[in-house]
């Protein structure tokens, strides 16, 4: 009977620790966001490339693809992901303000980008610092807007109006198509979490509904049992009497065995 609940709760602790796979929910889809950082990257090079961006807008990209895969790595490999986090935000903060300042400011194709920057710093910034930090991003765009308004000499133009519209026009459909793949990846992974935990609270109330029973059938045996002084019969709860053997084999799994013991076998065998 011990060995039977032992089993049990030894299979509800591998349940809870398994339950989860081999990541959490935040640190899988922050592993997630670093592969779609490079993928950004990816497209945004590719984009410079058909626009004939100067060759600062491909760093950009190189900078992007190298950062997320970094990230990722270090983050699969030394579970960094907590320590990336607020660093990563801020570092594509000060990436996507030089851009700004190379690339027509806000009549250019920074400004989606910086949207897609918001959505991320909701979804991977520590909660305890999500708030502050998307702030800090808000407020530096603002202040980039009016710094570049009051001044537009810092802001570097388009090669030609034709680069620039053609430069939007394709930021803004990149940058859309990644905000639904990034919004998809989210949804998929609470989906599975969400999964995970009700099939963790069905099996968690199996395992309950066992223990339970299995300690019911253990309390029997507790108390006062009412033996026989001369047969050593037990008398049960509906007053029948039987013997040891059987009340004992039937309310546990344990077993006997006959034998005598020394005594016995001196007083009946003369052993």
């Amino acid at each position: 009977m011990r060995n039977k609940i032992e089993d049990v709760a030894s299979q509800q602790v591998s349940t809870v620790k398994t339950g989860n796979g081999d990541y959490s929910l935040d640190v899988r889809i922050f592993n997630l966001i670093c592969l779609v950082i490079a993928f950004t990257g990816v497209s945004s090079g590719v984009l410079n490339i058909i626009v004939s961006n100067p060759a600062i807008e491909m760093a950009y990209s190189v900078v992007a693809i190298v950062v997320g895969l970094l990230c990722w790595y270090l983050s699969v490999k030394h579970d960094l992901s907590r320590l990336l986090r607020t660093p990563l935000v801020l570092f594509f903060l000060v990436v996507l303000g030089s851009a700004w300042l190379t690339n027509q400011g806000y009549d250019g194709s920074t400004p989606y980008f910086l949207f897609l920057l918001c959505n991320a710093t909701i979804i991977i910034a520590p909660a305890a610092q999500r708030w502050t930090i998307f702030v800090i991003v808000l407020l530096s765009i603002v202040v980039l807007y009016i710094v570049t308004s009051l001044n537009p000499s810092l802001v570097k133009d388009y090669i030609s109006p034709f680069t620039r519209y053609l430069d939007i026009a394709l930021s803004f459909f990149s940058c859309l198509l990644i905000t639904t793949l990034l919004t998809w990846l989210v949804v998929r992974e609470y989906e599975k979490e969400k999964q995970k935990n009700e099939q963790l609270i069905q099996q968690s109330t199996q395992d309950k509904a066992r223990l339970e029973q299995l300690l019911s059938e253990l309390t029997v045996l507790k108390g006062i049992l009412p033996v026989c002084s001369f047969c050593k019969k037990i008398r049960d709860e509906d007053d029948t009497w039987q013997s040891m053997e059987h009340y004992i084999s039937s309310r546990s799994q344990a077993q006997f065995s006959h034998g005598f013991c020394p005594d016995c076998a001196k007083e009946h065998y003369q052993l």
